[in-house]
């Protein structure tokens, strides 16, 4: 069995870097709003279209 790993990415562990991303509502939030507070979780979906 092949094993497939990514040829880019971060390595295990490191912090990702700063994004700023649409929320629901419009509002544009930042993942520097979170960092060393809470952890951050993105979720991608489909929505309506």
């Amino acid at each position: 069995m092949t094993e497939n790993k990514p040829e880019h990415g971060l390595p295990l562990g490191s912090p990702a870097p700063d994004f700023t991303l649409l929320a629901v509502g419009g509002q544009t939030v930042s993942s520097a709003q979170f960092r060393d507070r809470q952890p951050v979780v993105v979720v991608f979906y489909r929505g309506w279209w």
